[in-house]
């Protein structure tokens, strides 16, 4: 029997998206016998990790950063390398990472549709995801005629104290990630402000752990780690049988806004439209006509029709496919339903309906919108 392939896989697995990403590699790694995978925990001592790469341990490397001194080793000396990290790939080395424009593109689209008006950033500036969130968040603000107000969260106290108090309320805030979240919501409530009804706080990565930490807990948003992970060691896997595939770079979008009380306000103050959009939101595993929904508010169609363009800039039946297609997002991340399934699940009386109307909201087809964001296979 061949002597397996040692992968070493840098991570810290403190963090919760890093271990879902370990379950995704191993998912990959361990129905194939010819793959060791070797996990080792990342720590801030960067010189000792680089000495037991060079020992020649590993026949590959799975490691967040490449770089420097570090990088001319890897190329000098052939070792096949995955990173999972954004800027790897200007330094010439295949990554898998998560799309962190679209990160901050989704926090705004969020806070959108909550019809806030005001919106604020904050994060380090030191870390290139916070600057690449922090981007796509100001990008589709401006797109919509909004402006961002900005800071940098870790420093003078007092400053940032000032800074909250004097936002424009009520506004939608995203923070570079979930731990500095929790911080800057507990800086919010410290100042007799209150979350989410003067200031709405969204984190990224879906660290359980840190949104449950303060109350209320924090609305953030998802990321595919542990397709990542999968899609890591399968390129792993095809650089060390000499594949050129195994070199190309991955860059998934987020998954989804995981909705917390954090985030949880609504600024509709109509009784009939708030009726109206309650029944949407609830019957949306069910076709729903625009009748029924009339019905229920109480209200004639052309009057629903007016409110719900006056105050969502939308018509009653895009609401309720929009709240279809969102159900169905969730469902299409459980690849073990089949698409006419989820068409069922969603409120769609066929699959083909299902497909057209996810294309023309989304921009994709369905079985890409799941291809992109799970595994498929254990391969």
């Amino acid at each position: 029997m061949t002597k397996p392939y040692r992968i070493g896989l840098f991570i810290a697995e403190h963090i919760e998206r890093s271990r879902d990403f370990l379950f995704g590699a191993y998912r990959y790694a361990g129905s194939l016998r010819h793959l060791h995978l070797v996990r080792v925990s990342s720590t801030r001592k960067k010189k000792e990790d680089q000495e037991r790469i060079r020992s020649g341990e590993f026949d590959g490397i799975i490691y967040p950063m490449v770089g420097g001194e570090l990088l001319e080793w890897i190329q000098e000396n052939g070792l096949p390398c995955i990173s999972y990290h954004r800027n790897a790939q200007a330094e010439g080395v295949a990554s898998v990472c998560v799309d962190d424009l679209a990160v901050g593109r989704m926090a705004a689209d969020y806070f959108l549709q909550m019809h806030l008006k005001h919106f604020a950033f904050t994060g380090t500036s030191q870390t290139q995801y916070s600057n690449f969130r922090r981007d796509g968040f100001r990008e589709r603000l401006l797109e919509k005629g909004y402006e961002l107000s900005e800071r940098e969260l870790y420093g003078n106290t007092p400053d940032l104290e000032t800074w909250l108090l004097a936002l424009p309320r009520p506004c939608g805030l995203l923070a570079s990630w979930d731990r500095d979240a929790a911080f800057v919501s507990r800086v919010i409530q410290n100042l007799g402000l209150r979350v989410p009804e003067d200031i709405a706080v969204m984190g990224t990565d879906n660290d359980r752990l840190e949104c449950q930490s303060v109350y209320p807990p924090l609305s953030t948003i998802e990321f595919p780690s542990e397709k990542l992970g999968f899609e890591a060691m399968r390129r792993m896997d095809l650089q060390l049988q000499g594949d050129p595939r195994g070199k190309e770079t991955l860059v998934l979008p987020p998954l989804r806004v995981v909705e917390r009380q954090s985030t949880r306000i609504s600024l509709i103050e109509h009784p009939q439209l708030q009726k109206a959009l309650r029944f949407i939101q609830e019957n949306s595993d069910q076709p729903i006509r625009v009748p029924e929904v009339c019905q229920h508010a109480a209200v004639n169609r052309r009057s629903l029709e007016s409110l719900f363009r006056k105050h969502l800039n939308r018509s009653i039946l895009d609401q309720i496919q929009e709240q279809h297609i969102l159900r169905a997002q969730e469902l299409l991340l459980r690849p073990e339903l089949p698409i006419k399934a989820v068409a069922s699940l969603s409120g769609f009386n066929s699959s083909s309906r299902f497909c057209k109307v996810f294309e023309q909201i989304r921009g994709c087809l369905p079985s890409t919108y799941r291809q992109q964001r799970t595994i498929l296979s254990p391969e």
